[in-house]
């Protein structure tokens, strides 16, 4: 299997396991919302860059900020 099969199987994948986590609820998520749970399910920032449709800078600096609070939170103890 080439690697872009291994990423469209990826990203179906991911879209199946967002529609399931998505339950009952029809509410509009933001686009940081998104981003964070991409980033949860280990997706790299080109690749959320391309599904979210935002410049990767975007998406890095979101990543950024996610692991730095992460790190405040004290996720160490």
């Amino acid at each position: 299997m080439d690697d872009f099969q291994r990423q469209l199987l990826r990203r179906l994948d991911l879209i199946i396991r967002l529609q399931l986590d998505r339950g009952t609820s029809e509410a509009v998520q933001s686009t940081t919302s998104i981003v964070h749970r991409l980033l949860d399910f280990g997706l790299s920032s080109s690749e959320i860059a391309s599904i979210v449709g935002k410049p990767i800078n975007y998406v890095t600096a979101l990543s950024s900020a996610k692991r730095a609070k992460g790190k405040k939170s004290g996720k160490g103890k």
